[in-house]
């Protein structure tokens, strides 16, 4: 079980963590604990959908709902990759995301924490009613059949979130699970890789699930690599991308040349540009109108599967009504699955 913490000892934690500057995530064993609820029983799928995407806390839960159950393309997914998914933040209602969204969809989950957060958030969340109850923050994957053998992969440390308004115990991490097919397992792993770390830092995130996998035939690599070409925890490198998108315009929707980790991921078997919308962005940032400043930050590989026939890999905008519910898009792939 992933225990209660309380607001004391969260207080408490932030004190330790600010006063000695350390992460404390070994003496909070727990973090590596998983909470989930098995899907329903089915036969083994010959084709699954499986979309990917950050859910930016889920403070719109209901219109992320609503999109999930009702668009057309993303309605009869069978395997959901999410990150960013709150258990108990006031920014989020205080809400289990993940356990709240499978029920509402009738999918079975699974959650792994990245961090406990030791505040509410950043910028306006700090000012979001109430107070944190569980204080968690990570990665899910929801699925309408069975998942086995669900374990946390914590990814090599490239930053620290242990200090400022957003301090946090914890780090970036994969979650690892085996989906039965008609064919056999497929090892599924959402991840969320660091935006505080150069695209060196990201390339030994992804060598370790690389690495994680390596024995896997068939294998699904989901989630937001945050492949923005730069170190985003670097203020001069972000004062600096008028001046990159001068150089190359399409820097950031296309960002392959400046990340080195698709190069890994290619070398180790993975498709990559026949399940992924080539150059569309996926993450728009708050108010920011002009396209060039879009990024491609969210992406799906794949080894030992082919593309379903006659599905193509879409990008579907997550805007309910007249409003983003986040503000990354859902990306969309169909794999066979083989009988």
């Amino acid at each position: 079980m992933i225990p209660l913490v309380s607001a004391a000892e969260i207080a408490a934690l932030r004190e330790q963590v600010v006063s000695c500057h350390a992460e404390l995530a070994r003496e909070l064993t727990w973090l590596d604990h998983l909470d989930a609820q098995p899907a329903p029983a089915a036969p083994p799928p010959e084709r699954i959908t499986v979309v990917g995407f950050n859910a930016e806390r889920g403070t719109c839960f209901d219109g992320i709902c609503e999109l999930l159950t009702s668009h057309p393309t993303l309605r009869d997914a069978d395997v959901l990759l999410l990150n960013e998914v709150d258990w108990g933040m006031a920014r989020s209602g205080n809400r289990h995301v993940a356990r709240d969204l499978a029920a509402a969809l009738g999918l079975g989950y699974v959650f792994a924490i990245e961090f406990l957060e030791l505040t509410k958030g950043e910028a306006a969340e700090l000012d979001a009613p109430g107070e944190n109850t569980h204080s968690l923050h990570g990665n899910a994957i929801l699925s309408r059949r069975p998942l086995a053998h669900a374990r946390v992969l914590r990814l090599p440390r490239r930053c620290s979130w242990a200090a400022g308004s957003q301090a946090r115990i914890g780090g970036r991490a994969a979650l690892l699970v085996e989906l039965s097919t008609a064919s056999g397992p497929i090892t599924l792993a959402c991840t969320h890789l660091e935006n505080r770390t150069t695209p060196a830092g990201r390339r030994d995130q992804m060598a370790a699930i690389l690495a994680a996998v390596e024995g896997s035939a068939r294998v699904i690599i989901g989630g937001d690599l945050n492949t923005s070409t730069l170190d985003a925890g670097q203020n001069d490198q972000i004062l600096a991308v008028p001046q990159y998108l001068a150089e190359d315009p399409d820097r950031l929707r296309r960002p392959e040349p400046y990340e080195p980790l698709f190069a890994d991921v290619r070398h180790a078997g993975f498709l990559v540009d026949e399940i992924n919308a080539r150059n569309v962005p996926t993450n728009v940032p708050l108010g920011i109108q002009d396209r060039t400043y879009w990024l491609k930050l969210d992406w799906l590989f794949a080894r030992g599967l082919a593309p379903a026939a006659g599905a193509t890999p879409q990008v579907v905008p997550a805007i309910h009504g007249t409003a983003r519910v986040s503000d990354h898009d859902f990306i969309v792939t169909s794999f066979e699955c083989g009988a």
